[in-house]
């Protein structure tokens, strides 16, 4: 598309260049100036031309009909325009390109402003999955740490369980021992108590004798 710019400066005659959309407005200020209105024709009305009526008779005259306003509805005031047809096709065409180009870039414009739309509802849409990823994640750290604590912790219950059982063994080994110790005691209290009373029979002989 060829662009359009207007002259500015003067000429080879030293005149100064008058812009084209002035030109129309000079043109059309000489129009509505200095043009004279055409002559328009006389409605015809159902009123009386005159009010005085010296005989007193009422002559018949016809009402005003719907037809008489369509007859007259066609009737122009003013300077008659030309049709949208003819303005339509005296548009120059760098007009009509200029108005396409608008039209394909207020398209161009809603179809981009429904992709940058969509692309901010698609990155908040991200956002929102990757911080759900990141909570999942460490929740999966969360579970990993409390499995190997749990192990741990049946590892060591384990070990004590084994301790307690090994402490029950001794225990019931040193039970064992010292009802022996005690019963070992008691015979050798007997003994004792044999021995004494013999000594003392002894010494009763050893002085009975003496």
């Amino acid at each position: 598309m060829t662009e359009f710019k207007e002259l500015t400066g003067v000429n080879e005659k030293n005149g100064r260049f008058i812009p084209r959309t002035y030109e129309f407005l000079f043109l059309a200020f000489q129009v509505l100036r200095y043009e004279v209105d055409p002559v328009r024709k006389e409605k015809i009305s159902a009123h009386l031309k005159s009010t005085h009526n010296p005989t007193g008779t009422i002559p018949n005259v016809e009402k005003w009909s719907s037809t008489d306003d369509a007859t007259f509805s066609k009737l122009g005031v003013g300077v008659k325009g030309p049709s949208p047809a003819e303005t339509q096709k005296e548009e120059p065409p760098a007009l009509t390109q200029l108005l396409s180009i608008n039209d394909h870039t207020k398209t161009r414009a809603i179809v981009v402003m429904d992709i940058v739309v969509g692309r901010r509802e698609r990155y908040e849409k991200s956002k929102e999955v990757s911080a759900a990823c990141k909570s999942l994640e460490k929740a999966r750290k969360k579970v990993k740490k409390l499995k190997a604590r749990l192990d741990t912790a049946k590892q060591e219950a384990a070990e004590m369980e084994s301790k307690v059982s090994t402490a029950e063994e001794e225990f019931s080994k040193c039970s064992d021992v010292s009802l022996a110790t005690k019963t070992a005691s008691k015979v050798v209290e007997k003994k004792k108590k044999v021995l004494e009373a013999t000594l003392q029979d002894f010494i009763n002989y050893k002085l009975y004798y003496d």
